[in-house]
């Protein structure tokens, strides 16, 4: 017997839809919803933040309430804060009784920033539908700068949040102690199951075939049936039915871990819209956002595109958050505006910022505070030969050099100008990284040398400290902010380092907990203390930005309480925080760009516009 040729084509076919038939029928019931018992059990919103580091004596418990009879995983929202972190962590899970169901261990290493980390339990946790039981979280060997941090949802409307000390680090018995409530509930995901697997795969059995059964009698009564088909037509077909259907398969099948903020992009990513009769309207909006910012390998094209911008075009994939210069550099398209335009601030912008520093003056005056203003001068300002052709640079005065010069005049105002500083000495070494938005380990020291010397004019007992009273190790970070959020940091790299001291005599010490600004996601860099056993030091309190955190460890030699507060870029006054510490010396280090916040931090008083 002959077979004919549309024979040939059907039995391949035939075997196709068997196999497909059988991942269907047996594989996707695992991980689809109601199979598998997905169950989102913290309402996501962008007001999640951090709690606190993962640190060695402290527990993080989370109260849980089971939704069904068996707990098959976990996923629990963790970041790093950009550090490169090797010590081990512990999740536990205990029951109402406060009996170790499970304790697993993971290694800081494997976290990647601001991911829901999985914990797959390797049998099914017997728990009970509508009994309590608690997530745990502690680490024995983890501290301030060798840990990750725990996210919370500050709506608190996934039970409650304890910490408490893990003294003898027995989670039993510290699950008993008096616990602290926190704000808000662990950002987490619970994989439950009603251990009726089987019977929901049949029923979806019976669903696939009756939709098979459909498609094969559409298909027959179709001209597409008839025998002499071209393959051509068949196998672009199934390529086009393929194309449809792997999306949706990775929604379910291979993506287990919903990323929440996006560290390259510098944004919260978009959550997964729940269907509701109330959110039809709405819905298909919030899919498509949530598709575009979650589609399959996401990742990875958008390293393509931005390698390929990067390579061929010399160009950047976000073009309004960074800009590629000459030679490598990277610089913030926010300093290009103050380059460009000689009206970027006006002189009523710049007389209400003086006005509003020598309020601040006069304040700590009558506290009897010396009062130093450090400022911080552009990246872009200070390496112009390596900036882009395209940018028009103003032929007049920068409105932050004249807003500086101005301050200069104010002999109320003890202004520490560092441009100069930073301008005279970059033959020594980049004083700004090439991949980075802030200055680097030979800047910071600049900047923090200058600093410290017009300090001591006032204070002769504080001495700065020498290049020979430390030494530079290699950081574990390999690239800049600008580069990670362009996604090539595993493509481009440059050398960090930090300061290590031969001799120190500051430690850090317990923080007040002074709390921060609303809207203020980095709350674990608000307040540093460091204390320091000389008690004839004067006493500092440091109103900072982001570049002052490598300068941390070398102010708090020379004082006997250091405490340096982030505000959120805001520069306040922070009289809570003054009255409480009662400072000798009060220094604020602003961005000189950022100067502006000041009228928003103090907008009742003035109300000049500010630039964007």
């Amino acid at each position: 017997m002959t077979l004919s040729k549309s024979t040939y084509i059907k039995i391949p076919l035939f075997i196709i839809g068997i196999l497909i038939y059988i991942v269907l029928c047996f594989l996707i019931p695992i991980y689809l919803p109601g199979f598998r018992g997905d169950i989102d059990s913290s309402d996501i919103c962008d007001h999640n933040k951090p709690i606190g580091t993962i640190s060695k004596g402290k527990l993080f418990i989370q109260e849980c309430v089971a939704q069904k009879n068996y707990l098959v995983g976990v996923e629990i929202m963790l970041a790093t804060w950009n550090r490169k972190n090797t010590n081990q962590n512990q999740m536990a899970i205990l029951d109402q009784n406060y009996n170790i169901l499970i304790d697993q261990q993971f290694s800081s290493i494997d976290i990647k920033d601001n991911y829901n980390y999985s914990f797959n339990f390797p049998k099914d946790i017997f728990i009970g539908k509508d009994n309590p039981f608690f997530i745990c979280l502690y680490s024995d060997d983890g501290n301030e700068n060798n840990s990750i941090t725990a996210w919370a949802d500050t709506l608190s409307n996934v039970g409650n949040l304890y910490l408490t000390e893990l003294n003898d680090h027995n989670i039993t018995k510290a699950a008993y102690s008096k616990k602290i409530m926190l704000k808000g509930s662990l950002i987490f995901k619970l994989h439950e199951s009603t251990n009726n697997k089987y019977l929901l795969r049949v029923l979806f059995l019976i669903l696939v075939s009756l939709v098979i059964s459909g498609v094969y009698l559409a298909l027959k009564k179709s001209s597409i049936a008839v025998d002499g088909f071209k393959k051509s037509e068949i196998i672009i077909s199934l390529i086009f039915i393929i194309w449809i259907i792997v999306p949706g398969l990775y929604f379910y099948i291979l993506k287990n871990k919903e990323l929440l903020t996006s560290k390259r992009e510098q944004r919260s990513l978009s959550r997964k819209p729940e269907l509701q009769l109330y959110t039809l309207e709405v819905f298909p909006k919030n899919y498509q956002n949530y598709f575009n910012d979650h589609f399959p390998a996401r990742d990875m094209i958008v390293f393509l595109r931005s390698i390929t911008e990067y390579q061929i075009f010399n160009s950047s994939l976000f073009p309004s958050k960074i800009t590629l210069g000459k030679d490598g550099w990277f610089f913030r398209p926010g300093e290009r505006k103050v380059l460009e335009d000689p009206k970027w601030l006006s002189a009523d912008a710049i007389d209400s910022i003086i006005n509003v520093l020598n309020n601040y003056s006069a304040y700590y005056k009558r506290k009897g505070i010396a009062f130093y203003i450090a400022l911080v001068p552009l990246k872009s300002d200070i390496y112009r030969e390596h900036l882009p052709d395209y940018y028009r640079l103003t032929n007049q005065r920068l409105t932050t050099d004249i807003l500086i010069e101005a301050l200069l005049a104010d002999s109320s105002l003890n202004i520490i100008n560092l441009k100069n500083k930073l301008s005279q000495t970059k033959s020594e070494g980049n004083v700004f990284f090439k991949t980075d938005f802030h200055w680097s380990e030979i800047g910071a020291y600049k900047a923090y040398y200058e600093i410290m010397n017009r300090v001591h004019q006032d204070f002769p007992m504080v001495i700065p400290i020498e290049p020979s009273d430390f030494y530079l190790t290699p950081s574990t970070v390999k690239s800049g902010n600008d580069v990670v959020e362009l996604g090539l940091e595993d493509y481009i790299t440059e050398p960090f380092y930090n300061f290590i001291l031969h001799n120190p005599k500051s430690i850090e010490a317990p923080k007040a907990g002074y709390n921060a600004p609303a809207g203020f996601s980095l709350t674990d860099h608000f307040e540093f203390v460091r204390t320091n056993p000389d008690t004839t030091l004067p006493r500092i309190v440091v109103i900072r930005d982001s570049f002052f955190h490598l300068l941390v460890p070398l102010v708090g030699e020379s004082f006997s309480k250091s405490v340096f507060i982030w505000d959120g870029w805001q520069y306040g006054l922070n009289e809570e925080i003054i009255e409480l510490e009662k400072p000798d010396i009060v220094l604020m280090e602003a961005y000189v760009n950022f100067l502006p916040n000041l009228l928003k931090t103090n907008k009742k008083d003035h109300k000049t516009s500010v630039p964007d």
